[in-house]
């Protein structure tokens, strides 16, 4: 293979690896967080209570969790806990407790605090949506 076709192959090949590799940092495609979301029941979520001013990867999986719900205002995920997210999580809980109390959600404390029941109720929301 002559060096000029060589070289305009990987010259193609590495356009589209830097492409894809800038889509994903700058969160063009697909999503790519500044966060990485950790399950908020792991050893490394070590807080009880998710609250405003708390800033990791356990609270930018409770904002992927709060956005699947579809009954919370849409909220970034970038792991900072602000007033949108703690708007989100009251929301959430609002609308549990006007919606759902009951077996099998008891009811919630509006505070925007995402404790182990609100946290409870967002991982099994899926399963429970319109009963």
């Amino acid at each position: 293979m002559p060096t000029r076709h060589l070289l305009q192959r990987h010259l193609v090949q590495g356009t589209l690896a830097l492409g894809m590799l800038g889509s994903a940092v700058f969160g063009l495609t697909g999503t790519a967080y500044a966060v990485t979301p950790i399950n908020y029941w792991s050893s490394a979520c070590p807080t009880q209570n998710l609250h405003e001013g708390e800033g990791d990867g356990c609270v930018a999986y409770l904002q992927e969790q709060l956005n699947k719900s579809q009954v919370t205002p849409t909220v970034a995920v970038d792991g900072s806990f602000g007033p949108k997210t703690e708007a989100a999580v009251i929301a959430f809980q609002q609308y549990v407790d006007d919606n759902y109390t009951g077996l099998p959600y008891p009811s919630l404390s509006v505070d925007g605090v995402a404790g182990p029941q609100t946290r409870t109720d967002l991982d099994t929301w899926d399963s429970h949506v319109g009963q």
